[in-house]
């Protein structure tokens, strides 16, 4: 597990034609050197992508979108919301991360990037993909990720 994809561009990134911004996710993720977390009212906000479920499906089936347990997320968001220290109203992905331990965003929300790299926030801080310039972050937190997760459940299994 290795990024989170905001829902401000999952639109643009779960699909087989991405926006250019975001190609090199869609590549990691469809070519399993990456895994997407997801989980509390981010999976709600992949929910209402009426046009992108049956790939965000998919995608979860396949192993590239791991989901995280909601009452989890839901526990730290709340305790974030009560903090009132974040600058975004997206508590919810911070306590993704948070959660999960994940550090690398996608995302073209300013606000929550600089929730995401407050190291008072995230330790240690996250870091934000916005376009292809960024791609050496999915090589640096990603590659191999999912196809690890995948031997290692195989192996699990022998």
């Amino acid at each position: 597990m290795c990024l989170i994809v905001d829902a401000n561009v999952a639109a643009m990134t779960f699909t087989p034609n991405p926006a250019p911004d975001f190609q090199p996710v869609w590549d990691a993720l469809w070519k399993c050197r990456a895994t997407a977390v997801f989980g509390g009212q981010l999976a709600q906000e992949y929910y209402e992508l009426r046009r992108h479920r049956r790939i965000i499906r998919e995608m979860e089936r396949s192993g590239r979108l791991c989901r995280v347990a909601d009452a989890k997320v839901r526990d730290a968001t709340n305790r974030l919301i009560r903090s009132e220290a974040c600058v975004s109203d997206d508590e919810h992905i911070v306590a993704l991360a948070k959660v999960s331990g994940v550090r690398l965003l996608c995302s073209h929300d300013r606000d929550l990037h600089t929730d995401f790299t407050n190291p008072r926030l995230l330790r240690p801080p996250g870091h934000v993909y916005q376009n292809p310039a960024h791609a050496h972050l999915i090589r640096k937190f990603c590659d191999g990720s999912a196809t690890s997760r995948r031997k290692a459940r195989r192996s699990r299994k022998r």
